[in-house]
């Protein structure tokens, strides 16, 4: 066997080893890919929230029902992204780019999720204080969803403006969007206690 023989066999056999490297890494690549979120969403995708909570009813009967209806969803949808975010791990984010402890952030958005709904009714209480009237509770209902529309879209900046975006090889929460199904269920469970409304109401016998 001579010089060139033998080392030829050695250079194919190393390219056979790369070749078949690269092959591996490209179909783990793609699995994970297929698990995970792709990272298209950017600022011209964000959602119009504002029109997706919408009330048209003008009466303040059939605003206020609406009104709480859509309340519900929107604190079921801001529930379910605060608990994505709080139970987040390596490698939906990559805890190796991040600044900060990846405890330390989880660990701030439980607080604000445990604390949100009282702050939530108590601040919007306190706006609408020294006031009666049959408008009152669609106003206060619509103070509480200005306040979940405010935290949805806090949320959506955490997590398609830093986490998949500012973070470098994060690969994002599979279920970072809840299914309808998700949302009706967290809906069923933290239902908005109306209380007396209008004075035919049940709640005010």
């Amino acid at each position: 066997m001579d010089k060139f023989t033998k080392y030829g066999w050695w250079v194919l056999i190393i390219i056979t080893l790369v070749l078949g490297f690269w092959i591996y890494a490209k179909q783990e690549n793609q699995s994970i890919q297929s698990k995970y979120p792709t990272k298209e969403f950017t600022e011209t995708k964000t959602r119009n929230y504002g029109a997706e909570f919408y009330c048209e009813d003008t009466s303040n009967v059939g605003r206020t029902e609406c009104l709480i209806e859509k309340l519900d969803r929107a604190s079921a949808i801001r529930e379910w992204k605060q608990r994505k975010i709080e139970m987040l791990k390596h490698p939906e984010v990559n805890m190796y780019n991040l600044i900060t402890f990846l405890p330390d952030e989880v660990a701030k958005m439980k607080k604000w999720r445990e604390d949100f709904e009282n702050s939530r009714d108590e601040g919007c209480d306190v706006e609408w204080s020294f006031r009666g009237g049959s408008g009152v509770p669609g106003a206060i209902a619509e103070c509480e969803l200005n306040y979940e529309i405010s935290a949805l879209k806090i949320l959506d900046k955490v997590y398609y403006g830093t986490i998949l975006k500012d973070t470098f090889d994060s690969k994002g929460i599979p279920d970072f969007e809840p299914k309808e199904k998700d949302i009706e269920k967290l809906m069923e469970s933290n239902k908005t206690e109306r209380g007396c409304v209008w004075a035919d109401d049940p709640a005010c016998e």
